[in-house]
């Protein structure tokens, strides 16, 4: 019936076809990030609200909630590195900006790294590595032309 397009660089430089694979589990880390620091800061909240405020006074009402307001905090930023590497990296690797991509991944890895739970920046560093790979290669040959269309008769 219908079927997907898969978007890819253009053909020719398999590095940064892989170098987009990377990107995509990377921004796939930054949301589930998201969602746990969401949850974690909701879930700190409401416990917060139906304990420390109404039965717990005397610990005094802002240190409890220091812990969620936190973690909500990390979660928008890791929304924030989701939406960076996919505008900065990811966008221009699929139109075939390898050199923008390429710079791009430095704060990329940085943001990986502190709100990507890690595992994003370490998918951004090898993204790097294979983008200095597709940057330091030769651009790939045009495409031949077509060829003449037959003589009328």
């Amino acid at each position: 019936m219908g079927e997907m397009a898969v978007a890819a660089p253009p053909p020719g430089r398999p590095a940064a076809q892989e170098a987009l694979s990377y990107v995509r589990i990377a921004s796939i880390f930054f949301i589930i990030a998201f969602i746990i620091y969401l949850l974690l800061g909701v879930w700190g909240l409401i416990t917060w609200f139906t304990y420390y405020a109404w039965w717990a006074p005397w610990i005094g009402w802002y240190a409890p909630l220091i812990w969620p307001i936190t973690e909500l905090i990390l979660a928008f930023l890791a929304l924030f590195g989701y939406f960076y590497v996919r505008s900065r990296i990811y966008m221009p690797l699929l139109s075939g900006n390898v050199h923008a991509a390429h710079s791009a991944c430095v704060v990329g890895i940085v943001l990986g790294f502190i709100f990507g739970l890690v595992i994003a920046g370490i998918l951004l560093i090898l993204a790097y590595m294979k983008l200095g790979e597709a940057v330091a290669a030769p651009p790939p040959a045009p495409a031949p032309p077509p060829p003449p269309p037959p003589p009328a008769t």
